[in-house]
């Protein structure tokens, strides 16, 4: 349900709809006839995506920036380009960069620095404990205590650099580098060994990503894929991307390979055997915003974020979209035409009109209708803005004058503008 009201704000955007708030529009006919909604941002693209524990849509390009409903909008200051993400608690993000280890307060939007980290690249993080976290750097592997402030290099090299990292069922990781190949690593004992792959050579192949599913490792290179067996190092050249750089993999919730590259999308249905191929088409719409496809992400509605050159293109689950009339959200027989919509960190949303606001949490179910008359009252009918500052309080501007939220007590106190 979170996800669903933030996509449509999403989708408002984009169409430019005027909707009613007693309309019963049917907003999954929007996507019938077309792949990809697309926006343009003032960015390169994005390097990774992550969704918070209250249900937003984050991503890194150069800094972190929050997905409101319209558009993506910067949080954090622009310290290089950040490459990975750790949870810690639903407040709290590990975020590795090209520029150094960072904690991120979701509350407070505060970036604090790690120390010890200042000079490294932070490719990979995986969290041993609720406070113990591994440091994957390009060139050392780091076990950072959050709690003594502790770090112990637990393995490092010089003359290559560590791209990716990712973690088997029996407890070994696997790491993949630019000039290398790949290593097995084992945490207990902090050795590493080669692992040596049938008709694969770091000659031949810059490795650029990988993928683990069910015994099959899926290496991204410089020259296309292939689909390696852990068991017999036999590996296999897919003939559909061969001479393609892929950037990134991904293993959809139906189990579906996605490949971004830079000629496009491509999908694997492993029930068909097919790949299909998406790219941009001048003459469409619906298809890519651009060709060179650096980040996929699939957030828990089954929703699709792919970070491209110059923007984002989304693709919407079919089923994403609910109708609900303004009635049954904040139970009221009164209509309201929508123009405030604003999800705070609590995870409440408010609506705001010209006959009032209206206040839901997804969690609770619980739902107010703030009018200047009655029990929930507010300072006019006729709401301008809906604001949350930095402490998490919510503030709205009326026609009546402006007021903030006492989440305790679940009113408003009036504020005096004095000339």
């Amino acid at each position: 349900m979170k996800t669903r009201l933030i996509l449509f704000l999403f989708i408002l955007f984009f169409q430019s709809l005027s909707v009613c708030s007693q309309s019963h529009f049917d907003f999954s006919t929007l996507f019938q006839s077309r792949s990809f909604v697309n926006k343009s941002l003032d960015i390169d693209h994005f390097d990774f995506f992550f969704q918070d524990s209250i249900g937003r849509v984050w991503g890194s390009s150069n800094g972190l920036m929050m997905f409101d409903g319209e558009s993506f909008v910067r949080k954090t200051p622009g310290i290089g380009a950040y490459s990975v993400y750790c949870s810690l608690s639903p407040t709290e993000y590990l975020i590795g960069s090209r520029q150094g280890l960072y904690l991120f307060n979701l509350q407070t939007l505060e970036l604090t620095s790690i120390e010890g980290f200042v000079h490294d690249e932070v490719t990979g993080l995986h969290k041993i404990n609720s406070r113990e976290v591994l440091v994957f750097c390009v060139n050392r592997i780091v076990r950072l205590n959050m709690d003594e402030k502790k770090s112990d290099v637990l393995y490092s090299w010089s003359g290559y650099r560590m791209i990716q990292h990712l973690l088997l069922p029996d407890g070994t990781f696997i790491l993949l580098t630019d000039t290398r190949g790949l290593f097995s690593f084992e945490l207990s004992h902090a050795r590493r060994e080669p692992i040596l792959l049938n008709n694969f050579s770091v000659k031949d192949d810059m490795l650029l990503c990988m993928l683990y599913d069910n015994g099959i490792l899926w290496l991204g290179s410089d020259r296309g894929l292939l689909k390696c067996n852990l068991q017999t190092h036999q590996s296999i050249r897919i003939p559909e991307l061969e001479g393609i750089s892929v950037k990134v993999l991904m293993k959809e919730k139906d189990g579906s390979l996605w490949v971004g590259t830079n000629s496009g999308l491509y999908t694997f249905n492993i029930g068909t055997q097919k790949w299909m191929h998406y790219f941009h088409n001048t003459q469409s719409d619906g298809s890519l915003l651009n060709d060179c496809v650096w980040s996929l992400f699939e957030d828990t509605e089954g929703n699709k974020w792919l970070g491209v050159d110059g923007g984002i293109s989304f693709i919407p689950k079919e089923t994403c979209f609910l109708r609900v009339g303004w009635s049954d959200l904040i139970n009221t027989t009164e209509g309201n035409w929508i123009n405030r919509i604003l999800h705070d960190s609590h995870g409440n949303y408010w609506f705001g009109g010209t006959n009032g606001l209206g206040y839901y949490n997804v969690s609770s179910g619980q739902s107010i209708f703030f009018k200047k008359q009655g029990e929930h009252r507010i300072p006019n009918n006729t709401i301008r803005t809906i604001y949350e500052d930095r402490s998490g309080i919510i503030w709205i501007g009326t026609d009546g004058g402006f007021a903030w939220f006492d989440d305790r007590e679940k009113k408003f106190v009036f504020c005096n503008v004095e000339d």
